[in-house]
């Protein structure tokens, strides 16, 4: 068996807005179809787990509630053979472990705003179609006119802010961690709205085919019973 293990500090460098992106990165872990392959497995044979929690939702996991990066203290990936601990399993495990209240009151602020520029042929649109006879021969032609969606403002939105620190009149006992986030993208790929999805002639306005909005809430509660035990809630809101 092997683990590939990421800590925050490398999830912070790396150049990714999600923990899937980070998944997908390590070796032999494959996103389709909105799950996860390792090693070649079903998506349904792999097993998701944070904060020691098994989430049993595995095959839409990927599209439904997660940590954001920030709020991410360690990532695994376990593929092959691994404990009895981990049922429900069988090509590999991916454990999250979430971060935790400091002794000190810490907060990030971060925001920033991106487009999508290219010139590639690849990328455009059909704006137009004149349809021509040649008055010698009666031959028909079409010529097509193309515009490039990706040479307007092609917005990506995304701000966050995170907490952390003790809960007060309560010591270090009694942690808290918060995590907000809003991302929005209209991503690069565009269309035109020839026709409605009820058949009726459209506006022939560009639609983007692959936007994202996100907008998530995340907090984690710590309670040192003792230096051995402690007690935790987690409420991911997505």
């Amino acid at each position: 068996s092997s683990m590939a293990h990421v800590g925050a500090s490398q999830i912070a460098e790396l150049p990714v807005h999600s923990v899937n992106s980070v998944l997908e990165l390590q070796a032999g872990v494959v996103r389709q179809g909105g799950g996860f392959h390792i090693r070649g497995g079903r998506s349904d044979e792999v097993a998701f787990w944070v904060d020691g929690v098994p989430v049993t939702n595995v095959a839409n996991y990927g599209q439904g509630i997660q940590p954001e990066n920030n709020a991410v203290e360690e990532l695994q990936v376990i593929s092959g053979t691994f404990n009895a601990e981990y049922g429900q399993a069988m090509s590999g495990i991916i454990n999250i472990v979430t971060k935790e209240g400091s002794p000190k009151y810490t907060g990030m602020v971060k925001g920033y705003v991106g487009d999508y520029v290219t010139n590639g042929d690849e990328f455009e649109v059909t704006k137009s179609i004149t349809t021509m006879q040649d008055p010698e021969t009666g031959a028909i032609t079409q010529k097509e006119d193309k515009e490039n969606p990706l040479a307007a403002f092609n917005p990506v939105y995304n701000a966050e802010a995170s907490l952390s620190g003790t809960v007060p009149f309560l010591g270090d006992k009694l942690t808290f961690f918060t995590k907000a986030r809003f991302y929005q993208s209209e991503g690069h790929l565009y269309g035109r709205e020839w026709f409605t999805p009820q058949g009726n002639p459209g506006d022939s306005s560009l639609v983007p085919m692959n936007p994202n909005k996100r907008n998530s809430l995340q907090a984690k509660l710590t309670w040192k019973l003792m230096p051995s035990m402690k007690l935790m809630v987690v409420t991911p809101l997505s």
